[in-house]
């Protein structure tokens, strides 16, 4: 085959891609009865979203991997981010794995004719091929959250904890990671020490004490990195130690084990099955958020979250303090390194959505729920390169270890919050922008005053 040949042949494919896209998204027509059982007419089915018509086919035997013009009907659901057609797909019977190896090789197939056009000079074929493997790599990481939840329920039916079900669905994860991203050299990091790194105090312990402490830097999508998110986490983690937070009640999710599964089981399970009425609760967040283009409503990113499913991959906010008022705790604190405009910085927003200002919904509410965030609904939460730590995160801890102290060397919640807001704002406006820290319930309701961290 020419290379001119093999060029125009995977130009043919990417068409064929894009026009899936096209007739799913825009302005398709309605689905209509198939004229025959066919593996066309099942895959046409899943390109619409007809879950009547798939039902329908295969009931009347056309099989559920049946592959028509290079795609399976999985493929195409996942290639169309269509959640619960592949679902239902799946629970047909459908097989993930060949999907995903479908998937794969298609995209394999395309992926040089990008070069190719560019070279020649044929930005608009290229930029198509772009974003035809951009819908193949975010179908791949929907296959990867499919069978993922699928060893979830396997094991759940076997009676696993929670805790283990969750154990399972992040080694299927991280095993699915490494499928997807080839061994390659990583050049040498710069070793980052910063002065709050280790904490410079130290409290009795206390066994009623509980935390969870996240930190998503690195993601299965194609979202940008969350810099400085995991060493975040650790430090954070450390000063709960200090404080006087056993490890062996610190929950540390961090890499594979930062997904939608394993949050919702530590936040919603364990706690609840550990906390008494006598505990103080510790939850911290580092990373990306996103907020709904529509509602507002705020939700914190995973490591397999995807901003272009939110409601299916993502983890509400307004669910997070309902979960956590919903302790038996006397306190709940919740520190969120983290913002929700969709503007950049630490927050994401889905594809042809455009930032909000002052329309997230945090969903807090009223309860015993406390919580500091990095910065306003309409703000972007920066980084401190030299410090290697979200600014926010850097000044909460380092109040903590004594700069937001009292006269009697005790740092309460008030007394940190009065600290962190014209630092991080110093820090800001040296990058040009505007970050400033909030404080929920406000600093006249929290009880903020009494609360003593340290």
């Amino acid at each position: 085959m020419t290379n001119s040949t093999r060029s125009l042949l995977l130009s043919c494919l990417c068409v064929f891609a894009l026009t899936r896209a096209v007739t799913c998204f825009g302005d398709a027509a309605p689905a209509t009865p198939a004229p025959q059982a066919t593996p066309e007419a099942l895959r046409n089915a899943a390109t619409g979203g007809d879950v009547a018509m798939i039902q329908s086919l295969l009931d009347q035997g056309v099989p559920v991997d049946a592959v028509s013009e290079g795609f399976s009907p999985l493929m195409m659901a996942a290639f169309m981010g269509n959640v619960p057609v592949a679902r239902f797909l799946v629970k047909r019977g459908a097989d993930i794995q060949a999907a995903r190896d479908g998937m794969e090789t298609n995209m394999n197939q395309i992926a040089p004719a990008e070069a190719d056009f560019e070279a020649r000079g044929k930005d608009s074929a290229a930029a198509n091929i772009r974003a035809t493997i951009l819908s193949y790599k975010k179908g791949i990481a929907l296959l990867d959250r499919l069978a993922a939840e699928k060893n979830s329920t396997a094991a759940a039916a076997q009676g696993l904890s929670q805790e283990q079900v969750a154990q399972i669905a992040a080694q299927a994860a991280e095993a699915a990671v490494k499928k997807s991203q080839p061994n390659q050299p990583q050049a040498p990091q710069k070793e980052i020490k910063s002065d709050v790194d280790k904490p410079a105090y130290h409290a009795r312990e206390n066994p009623k004490d509980f935390a969870v402490v996240i930190g998503v830097e690195k993601y299965f999508n194609d979202l940008p990195e969350a810099q400085f998110a995991e060493r975040d986490a650790q430090a954070v983690k450390d000063h709960l130690i200090a404080l006087g937070y056993p490890e062996r009640n610190i929950k540390f999710l961090t890499g594979q084990r930062a997904t939608k599964s394993g949050i919702e089981s530590n936040l919603e399970t364990w706690l609840a099955r550990n906390v008494g009425k006598d505990s103080t609760v510790f939850v911290y967040y580092s990373g990306h958020g996103a907020p709904d283009p529509v509602s507002g409503e705020a939700y914190l990113v995973p490591a397999d979250g995807d901003p272009d499913l939110l409601q299916d991959t993502a983890y509400p906010t307004k669910r997070l303090y309902a979960k956590l008022n919903a302790l038996k705790a006397k306190r709940v604190i919740v520190a969120l390194d983290s913002c929700f405009s969709g503007a950049g910085g630490r927050s994401v927003l889905a594809k042809g959505a455009r930032p909000l200002v002052n329309k997230v919904d945090l969903g807090l509410g009223s309860g015993k729920v406390v919580a500091l965030s990095a910065s306003a609904g309409n703000q972007i939460s920066g980084t401190m390169e030299e410090q290697g730590h979200g600014a926010f995160t850097y000044y909460f801890l380092k109040g903590l270890n004594g700069a937001a102290a009292d006269a009697s060397g005790h740092v309460t919640m008030r007394g940190l919050y009065d600290y962190l807001v014209p630092q991080v704002q110093n820090a800001a406006s040296r990058h040009n922008r505007d970050q400033t820290p909030q404080l929920s319930p406000g600093v006249s309701g929290s009880g903020s005053e009494t609360i003593q961290l340290r």
